[in-house]
This record gives C-alpha cells, sequence and structure tokens, in this order.
C-alpha cells in the first residue's frame, strides 16, 4: 500500500478494522468473509511527525509498524541511479517495444548531478520521457527533459546551483535569492538595516540569509 499516509481517515479506518478484526464485507453483503492479509505499507512523510499532525492514526501505524525499513532518499545514494536507470530502460523495452538498450556516459553523468526531489518515482518518469525521446539504441544527453531543482537542500549539496538535464542553466529560487540579498548590501552599502527594509524581512531574518548564503 502506497502513501498509506496520504490516505482518506475514513479508508484509514476501513483498513484498521479490518487487520483488527481479519473480516471484510463486500459492497452490499451482509455477512462477513474472513481474510488473512499480510500488509506491507509506504509513506514518504515520518510515520510519527504523520500521526502528530493527525494525518496518520496511531492505532493503524501500530498495526502496520511491526518491521520497518527506511530507506534514504535517492540524493543520498547516487550509486542506485545507474542500476535503477538500467531497471527503467528495460521496463519501457519490453512495454514498447523500442530497441532501446543503455544510456551515454554523458547523459548518466547529468543523473547524478540532480538533487531528485522527487525520488526514484520522478527518475522513473525522466527515463520514461527521455526513452521516448531517443532515436538511437541508447539515450544521450539530448534525450533528457529540462529539470530544475530549486530546494535549498540542493544548493547546499551542490554549489552554484542545480543544473537542469540537457539544458543550458537556469538560476534556481536559492540563487535568485541570494543575488537579491547582495543587490540590497550593494545598493546600501552595506547597511543591514536599511537593506532589511529594502527587501521588506526581518533583520534576523536578513541575518540568518546572509550567513547561509556565506555575505558577510
Amino acid at each position: 500500500m502506497d502513501e498509506i499516509s496520504a490516505l482518506t481517515p475514513e479508508t484509514q479506518d476501513e483498513i484498521l478494522r479490518v487487520l483488527s478484526a481479519g473480516t471484510v464485507s463486500p459492497v452490499g453483503a451482509a455477512e462477513q468473509y474472513p481474510v488473512s492479509v499480510r500488509l506491507s505499507a509506504s509513506t514518504h512523510r515520518d510515520p510519527q511527525t504523520a500521526v502528530t499532525q493527525r494525518q496518520l492514526r496511531a492505532d493503524l501505524l501500530d498495526r502496520v509498524r511491526n518491521f520497518t525499513i527506511e530507506v534514504p532518499p535517492l540524493r543520498e545514494r547516487f550509486e542506485d541511479i545507474a542500476p535503477l536507470v538500467e531497471h527503467f530502460i528495460s521496463v519501457f523495452r519490453e512495454r514498447s517495444g523500442r530497441p532501446v538498450y543503455g544510456i551515454s556516459e554523458e547523459a548518466l553523468n547529468a543523473l547524478h548531478h540532480f538533487h531528485w526531489p522527487g525520488n526514484v518515482r520522478e527518475l522513473a518518469e525522466v527515463i520514461e520521457e527521455a526513452f521516448s525521446n531517443s532515436g538511437d539504441h541508447i539515450i544521450t544527453l539530448a534525450n533528457l527533459p529540462s529539470l530544475t531543482d530549486t530546494g535549498d537542500a540542493a544548493a547546499a549539496d551542490h554549489p552554484g546551483g542545480p543544473q537542469p538535464l540537457g539544458q543550458p542553466h537556469i538560476a534556481s529560487f536559492v540563487e535568485l535569492e541570494r543575488d537579491l540579498i547582495q543587490r540590497a548590501l550593494e545598493g546600501t552599502d552595506g547597511n543591514k538595516v536599511q537593506a532589511a527594509k529594502l527587501l521588506k524581512i526581518s533583520r534576523k531574518k536578513l541575518y540568518a540569509r546572509m550567513k547561509k548564503f556565506g555575505l558577510g
């Protein structure tokens, strides 16, 4: 069951009832039928945080959390990108019948330099689009769609801003924010009070941003 914390409260209630009672009642039927199931569930949210924010029932979490596997985000396991790409190419080749058998080293290198905020699902979508764009037996850099990652974490891992795949660099929100703060400081001769007013943010926030971007 994918994204269990995204299910509606009503659906979570039903799942909990089935797991607790071990029976199901088909739509329109009055009888209860015994079932024996083993449930494997996933969520991209921290389960305990989801419970605190009332996105996931605590008693349902207790039921399904007999054995937990925490999978790190794709940005923390770049070594998995190559085998995953190979797998997705195989899947899409069997699905479409198109003779695409691999990916160029240049294209694979570009995949390794993206932050993947959408994790494995996003990688699959990128490979599927690149597969469709490919006119040869391998996926090249030109076949990759344009992706721009604008997250703060991406900027920390990739100084200077993340690079869109297969396209010229597009400035991220993080880069634009740094440039805006730097221009405000230059325009006020380094006066942080005036710069904060110009940016319409508090001095505390300005100091935090300056520290983050190394603006002294």
